[in-house]
């Protein structure tokens, strides 16, 4: 981080747009590093606190850099990270949605910085057309736009006309299946489970959908990341009202060391928080 402030300092007192360009340009894949190396975090509190930090310099950096890719993707996963990790959804809806918005339109930024699919849609055709035009170098801003979206969605049910984006997000989510379902620990699949366990039977959905989506996420992910431990108690052996499976899962999640694989402790220690959380609620589940 002092390596990065250092160089903001230089950008600040640089002289000519091109120039800072360059230098922020040049100091991305720092960024990144230090961007990965805090996820290795097992202190969940340090974050709290750090992360609204990062996400104001990602802001500036993207002012000095609009057209950046790898810092626009950046953007787009800590708007969505930080309200999935510190926002309680239940007490402040609005401001959760407002972060996973500001995350989706970073994401769609970076996507549109492909010639063909913004042509598409200035064209006014549809957006599932214009997303054939994107290819592997686009997985990561398809898979975090899509993430925001539908999680901005999932706190929207009371507006109707939000549901008319579900197509577009599903049209992402289908976009990176076909070109790399093993992104993120699978984490298409689990956007999939999650989707399925939702949606009724009549509706396309259903659990037996759901499961094999799960099956999906243990298999490209393994054992050790386990919010999709915890998500697979949610949503999958809550409703169905199986509390054996329930215990198992979220024991497994409250039991493993979150630095099992360094680079998911941040996320590991966000699963053990949930679940303690979920298991606070298991009298009104069962």
């Amino acid at each position: 981080m002092k390596r990065v402030l250092i160089c903001v300092s230089v950008i600040l007192i640089s002289t000519g747009c091109s120039i800072k360009r360059m230098a922020v340009n040049s100091m991305v894949p720092t960024f990144g590093d230090l961007t990965g190396a805090a996820y290795k975090q097992v202190d969940t509190e340090i974050l709290r606190h750090g992360m609204p930090f990062t996400i104001i310099l990602i802001d500036g950096l993207l002012e000095l850099s609009p057209n950046n890719r790898d810092l626009l993707v950046i953007a787009a996963q800590a708007y969505g990270g930080y309200p999935t990790a510190f926002i309680d959804e239940d007490e402040d809806p609005e401001r959760a949605k407002r972060l996973y918005v500001k995350g989706r339109d970073y994401g769609l930024r970076a996507l549109k910085l492909n010639k063909k699919f913004r042509k598409t849609l200035e064209e006014g055709k549809r957006f599932r057309e214009a997303v054939q035009y994107l290819d592997e170098k686009y997985i990561p801003a398809m898979f975090w736009t899509a993430q925001n979206w539908a999680a901005w969605l999932s706190l929207s049910t009371k507006n109707v006309s939000a549901l008319f984006d579900q197509p577009k997000i599903i049209a992402l989510m289908e976009r990176v299946m076909e070109l790399d379902d093993t992104y993120y620990y699978g984490g298409v699949h689990l956007f999939y489970a999650l989707y399925y366990a939702n949606m009724p039977p009549m509706a396309g959905g259903g659990m037996d959908k759901a499961q094999a989506e799960f099956d999906k996420v243990f298999e490209f992910a393994g054992e050790n990341f386990l919010m999709a431990n915890f998500f697979y108690a949610q949503y999958y052996a809550a409703p169905l009202r199986d509390e054996a499976l329930f215990d198992r899962e979220l024991k497994k999640v409250l039991e493993t060391p979150s630095d099992v694989e360094p680079e998911l402790t941040f996320m590991n220690e966000v699963a053990k928080l949930k679940a303690k959380k979920l298991l606070n609620k298991k009298n009104r589940i069962f």
